[in-house]
């Protein structure tokens, strides 16, 4: 060995000396430790997990809901607030229900709020038929309520489309018969049957915002006309306001 190389020898042996005792301080044993843990498979798994859920809660969030269907119905149903015939002959009110014997406090009226509980309480007995009958994926339980909803139990349990969801068959075609009114087909109908069928087989996109249920068109002109009486009656006190403070200057003076 040169002189060199030894003089190197001893500067390079006390640099080492001192990176191995930093090493083994407290300090460098967390990071250590903290780096273990880190990278652990146990933590990888947790964070992919926890990725996974969230994706999986968006995907759900981004899915048509059964709010989002309430909101279909009432934007696509004209609102009755007194009973009306409807195409097939019976009697209904508010969005769609048909009114029975047993609904004879009904034939007053009813008011929108009154509607929306009607709505829910249809579409919920819908729902748990559907349920009780077949079994299927979440946005086909709805699209085959919404049906259900529109015809009745008794009809779908009936019809060759109820047969098809039982063996698992395509149920695109089938739908696409249900759109006639006294033996023609309905422009309306037509929709509502291609709604369903894209909702069974998720093309149905999620709605931004929910659209405003259509009112029927008396109950539109009497809202009207109770908004028109009810500005005159504003001008008609502020005309009369300006009168009376115009004879109490008179009588001032």
């Amino acid at each position: 060995m040169d002189t060199f190389h030894k003089r190197l020898l001893l500067p390079t042996l006390l640099l080492c000396l001192c990176v191995f005792g930093a090493f083994q301080s407290p300090n460098w044993a967390e990071v250590r430790s903290a780096l273990h843990q880190t990278f652990t498979p146990d933590s990888l798994l947790a964070d992919t997990l926890s990725e996974s859920e969230a994706l999986a809660t968006a995907s759900e969030e981004a899915q048509f809901s059964w709010e989002d269907l309430k909101d279909y119905i009432r934007a696509h149903e004209t609102l009755l607030t007194k009973p009306r015939a409807c195409s097939g002959g019976y009697m209904s009110i508010g969005y769609g229900h048909v009114l029975t014997a047993k609904d004879k406090a009904l034939y007053k009226g009813i008011t929108a709020a009154q509607a929306d509980s009607l709505l829910e309480h249809d579409l919920g007995l819908a729902r748990s038929w559907v349920e009780s009958q077949l079994d299927l994926a979440p946005q086909e339980l709805m699209a085959i309520t919404h049906f259900c909803y529109a015809f009745g139990s008794s009809k779908l349990r009936k019809s060759t489309l109820f047969q098809k969801l039982k063996n698992g068959e395509p149920i695109e075609q089938e739908l696409a018969r249900w759109v006639h009114v006294n033996g023609r087909p309905n422009a309306y109908l037509k929709k509502q049957r291609e709604f369903e069928a894209n909702l069974f087989y998720g093309r149905m996109p999620k709605p931004l915002r929910p659209v405003e249920p259509l009112l029927d068109e008396q109950d539109g002109m009497q809202e009207e006309q109770t908004q028109s009486q009810a500005a005159a009656e504003d001008t008609e006190k502020a005309d009369s306001l300006e009168t009376t403070q115009a004879q109490m200057l008179d009588n001032k003076h």
